[in-house]
């Protein structure tokens, strides 16, 4: 009996735990995956932290807290902006948008092909195209180390 209480409580507790996640989840794009990857080791962190049993809980903690940390970096993806930033395009370019360097008009034309136009000169667009390759290798690199780590410790993630 004490079982099947303990069952409905955490089942309950989970349910309001990841309401918000799911309600917010689709599966169009990869973002929503590493979201909910990083609630669940939030979740476990924090479990390891509060009720964790084993000697090393803490240890546990932090290595998951790791993988967290990544996740969480690979579901907001801010990964341009912070090269663009470490770049300093925003000083060196101030009066555009990062977003507007490329404007697509809004019919096609006879051919059923959209225009492209450029708002940036070609210093300006150089630079931008070198930080989104920046961008999308430290993306790629993060991805590999988080699913790398997870299979390097996650069995160990028990208490």
């Amino acid at each position: 009996m004490l079982k099947f209480y303990y069952s409905i409580k955490n089942g309950v507790s989970n349910l309001f735990k990841w309401f918000p996640v799911i309600w917010q989840d689709r599966d169009y794009d990869d973002a929503y995956l590493y979201k909910l990857l990083w609630k669940k080791l939030q979740n476990m962190a924090n479990m390891h932290r509060r009720d964790g049993h084993s000697t090393d809980s803490e240890e546990t903690a932090e290595q998951i807290e790791y993988a967290s940390n990544l996740a969480y970096r690979l579901w907001k993806n801010n990964y341009l902006e912070e090269i663009l930033n470490k770049h300093d395009y925003f000083e060196k370019y101030p009066n555009i948008n990062a977003n507007e360097i490329m404007n697509i008009d809004d019919r096609p034309d006879e051919h059923g092909h959209y225009a492209i136009s450029w708002s940036a000169d070609d210093a300006q667009l150089k630079l931008f195209n070198q930080c989104q390759k920046e961008a999308d290798e430290l993306f790629e690199e993060e991805h590999k180390k988080l699913f790398d780590y997870m299979k390097r410790y996650s069995r160990s993630w028990w208490d």
